[in-house]
């Protein structure tokens, strides 16, 4: 059937997804806390889904949002791959020191996975991300449930669970291995080694932007800039 036919006969229609995205994110996140703390931040859009999402979620904050990399170009210029891994951050992690701010945060072209620079342009890995957003859930929101990891993720997560007195579960790698995992243990949080991390009460699949809006919140709860919250995690 033509696409014409489908939508004059109303078997097709169109949606706009961004404003009930908003606000559920809103509902899990203290968005306004974190306009109010003045943080200071640099994303790199890579081109890609992640565009705009937090200008426009931390709109009117006391801090600065810059964003970069926000034309829309299917190419991924200068990128063998858009993946928000160190050799792609070049870039945002200059600017980051250049501005003298406190992070910095890349998502890859679909947006679901994470990337982050700490305030002295130093790469922080996706393992200790996944790590360093487990132990926010667990240590400042105080919340308790499984962790699902893929079992190439790091053991420091295993420690976690230790520490926290949580179940550890391991699965193979891959959102279809991990995604049914979490719905099956009402998993806390679930992720990958690729960035790419799930939690409780959104969906069973990767979160770039809540994500990197959960460790913005770990900053402003903590009060502590993203090298020291990953001195935090090793003490």
């Amino acid at each position: 059937i033509p696409l014409s036919l489908a939508v004059s006969q109303g078997l097709v229609f169109d949606i706009d997804p961004h404003p009930p995205y908003i606000e559920h994110i809103k509902r899990l996140v203290d968005i306004e806390g974190i306009k109010r703390s003045g943080i200071n931040v640099v994303v790199d859009a890579m081109h890609g889904a992640g565009r705009g999402y937090l200008s426009t979620l931390l709109s009117g904050s006391e801090g600065q949002i810059l964003e970069i990399r926000t034309e829309v170009n299917p190419a991924f210029p200068g990128m063998y791959q858009p993946e928000p891994i160190a050799q792609n951050l070049a870039r945002l992690s200059a600017l980051v020191v250049e501005r003298g701010a406190d992070v910095g945060i890349a998502y890859d072209g679909d947006a679901d996975r994470l990337g982050v620079i700490d305030e002295k342009g130093g790469y922080l890995s996706t393992l200790e991300m996944f790590s360093l957003l487990a132990l926010y859930l667990l240590d400042v929101k105080g919340q308790r449930g499984p962790i699902v990891k893929s079992l190439t993720s790091s053991d420091m997560l295993i420690k976690l669970g230790r520490q926290y007195g949580v179940p550890v579960f391991e699965t193979r790698v891959g959102f279809k291995y991990i995604g049914p995992r979490m719905i099956k243990e009402n998993a806390l949080i679930a992720g990958e080694e690729s960035g790419g991390y799930g939690y409780r009460g959104h969906i069973p699949e990767r979160d770039g932007i809540l994500s990197s809006l959960l460790f913005l919140e770990f900053i402003m709860r903590k009060g502590l800039r993203p090298s020291e919250l990953l001195q935090y995690l090793h003490s």
